[in-house]
C-alpha cells in the first residue's frame, strides 16, 4: 500500500515509510506504476509533508 503526497512528488510506500521520489528511472517508483497499472489505489496524504518526519530528523 501506498500513500501519494503530491505537493512533495514523492510516495510513501507504507510498509517500511520509505519515500520514493516520482523518478522514472527510480526502481521503488517503477513498482508502484506496476502497482498502479494493476489497480492500487493510493491514499492522498492529507498533513502538510514536514508532519510525516520526526522534527529531528527534518533536512532543513
Amino acid at each position: 500500500m501506498y500513500t501519494i503526497a503530491e505537493e512533495a512528488n514523492v510516495i510513501i510506500r507504507e510498509a517500511d515509510g520509505a519515500i520514493i521520489p516520482m523518478d522514472c528511472q527510480n526502481v521503488d517508483y517503477i513498482k508502484y506504476t506496476e502497482w498502479l497499472a494493476d489497480g492500487g489505489m493510493p491514499k492522498q496524504f492529507e498533513a502538510p509533508l514536514l508532519d510525516a518526519v520526526p522534527a529531528d530528523e527534518r533536512m532543513t
